[in-house]
């Protein structure tokens, strides 16, 4: 089990050969101990002893090189599990335990006062930095494979490793932006890092090995997330094509992990690059394909994926200049109101409720073209209460207030229809029962309020007229819509 170690020169054998002996029989024992799963007692054990030799003698430039090896295979055992049929508790327990050993040892080790000297700790992290990043991100948060010790952990690690790189953050040695400012002679690390975490990466995530190693996906996006404009541009055409493996995955869960990395990669890359060799296209199609599904949580990161690099292939007719033909922002409200109108799931509807509203904002007027169907949602979604906080409702009011402000005096045409919905509700309303609470039931007629008299604003003698013949018919005996109609009209 010594062929992880490479053979040392030595200069003085009579001195130095038992003493790099010792240490490099317990390096191999410890290794040994943790490929043949022994008990953690042990795996600890060999850990205290290893790093009581090392504090007690000074570190060698060959029993460093010998450290960095051993370290650096420990902190792989530390970052694999392989998954066939499902999860084993038992094992993921045992792993999150050893991966803790080799995390708590390597931080003592970056500790070491021997360490310091600027060779040694170059050569350390020339071999083993990156294995630490994703042995990091493997136990950062709670996972299937993790514990509440792991990721302790592993916080404490990124915390002293950060602090041996003279660096504030992970993202910072990602990157390697502020080591680019050192002079050659001085810097600790010899590149960024976020490359050489891909290159270990890459063999693991292709289409016929990616599902075996689950924890590979789960470091991709953690270290993906970490990588900010300008520096993820250079590393596109490598990050891009796992993102939508993941996508088009069938797996719900994958899918989600995918096109939350492709909507990081739209957002921290520039438009022109995206462009290049038509990858935004591909990522459009990739996005587009999931926009049909029916699944809540799916739709929740599709819709704002797609607002996103809608806003890179297109152009939004708001700009000032633009020529606003029909374009795929309105092919893809299309498609969303077709589903949002018959639609009978609650949370569905409001999720649909949650982003149509940014389409309006970002196609502005030409909403227009989509106001018919628009309308017959609005009064449909008024009709129905989903739910003792009326959040459906609530929301259908701020997608008309967001209407009125957008298209304006435009709408004037089309006040009755609006007008009819929203006075059923505001009369609903002031019935007894409508609501158990008081305070929802305000809310309501708060924000129909509000939003007839924005409707007033534009569309003023439509408005009024119709209210006045509200007033002047048999609802009188409803003193309460009486009264907030009133207040309307005199406003």
């Amino acid at each position: 089990m010594t062929g992880f170690i490479p053979q040392m020169k030595m200069d003085n054998k009579e001195t130095t050969e038992p003493l790099h002996e010792g240490i490099i029989e317990q390096f191999t024992a410890m290794q040994e101990n943790i490929d043949n799963s022994s008990p953690i007692s042990e795996v600890s054990l060999n850990a205290e002893k290893i790093l009581e030799h090392l504090r007690d003698n000074d570190i060698s430039s060959d029993v460093g090189r010998a450290l960095s090896y051993s370290v650096k295979c420990m902190l792989d055992s530390a970052q694999t599990i392989v998954k066939e049929d499902g999860w084993d508790n038992i094992a993921n327990k045992q792993f999150s335990q050893r991966a803790a050993i080799v995390m708590d040892f390597t931080r003592n080790v970056l500790q070491l006062p021997h360490l310091s000297e600027t060779q040694l700790l170059k050569q350390f992290l020339r071999i083993c930095l990156s294995r630490i990043i994703i042995t990091c991100a493997t136990h950062d948060m709670l996972m299937q494979w993790t514990s509440e010790y792991s990721i302790k952990e592993s916080k404490d690690l990124q915390l002293v490793l950060c602090n041996a790189c003279g660096e504030p953050s992970i993202r910072h040695l990602l990157t390697y932006e502020s080591l680019l400012e050192t002079p050659d002679k001085d810097r600790i690390l010899p590149q960024e890092m976020f490359s050489q975490v891909l290159k270990i990466l890459q063999p693991k995530l292709t289409k016929s090995t990616w599902k075996k190693e689950p924890i590979c996906q789960h470091v991709y996006k953690w270290c993906l997330m970490q990588m900010k404009h300008p520096h993820l541009g250079q590393h596109l055409d490598i990050v891009l094509p796992s993102a939508l493996l993941f996508t088009d995955d069938y797996q719900v869960p994958n899918k989600i992990i995918g096109i939350e990395c492709l909507c990081h990669i739209i957002k921290e890359v520039d438009a022109t690059e995206l462009k290049w060799h038509n990858r935004a296209g591909v990522i459009y199609s990739a996005v587009h394909s999931q926009i049909y599904s029916n699944k809540a949580p799916l739709l929740d990161v599709v819709i704002p994926c797609m607002l996103c690099i809608l806003g890179v292939i297109e152009k939004s007719p708001t700009q000032d200049n633009c020529v606003r033909n029909v374009n795929r922002y309105d092919e893809v409200l299309q498609l969303l109101l077709a589903n949002m109108e018959s639609e009978q799931v609650i949370v569905l509807r409001r999720l649909y409720l949650k982003y149509v509203p940014l389409f309006v904002d970002k196609i502005g007027v030409t909403i227009l073209r989509h106001i018919k169907v628009l309308l017959r949602i609005i009064s449909s979604y008024l009709e129905v209460s989903d739910g003792q906080e009326e959040k459906g409702r609530l929301a259908t009011l701020h997608l008309t207030n967001k209407l009125i402000k957008v298209i304006g005096s435009r709408l004037t045409r089309h006040t009755n229809v609006l007008l009819k919905a929203l006075l059923r509700l505001l009369y609903d309303s002031c019935l007894q029962g409508f609501n158990e609470s008081n305070t929802v039931t305000k809310e309501i007629q708060n924000s129909v309020v509000k939003t007839i008299r924005n409707l007033q604003v534009c569309c003023y003698d439509s408005v009024n007229r119709v209210l006045k013949q509200v007033v002047e018919s048999e609802v009188k005996s409803i003193s309460q819509f009486v009264e907030c109609v009133n207040q309307i009209v005199c406003t």
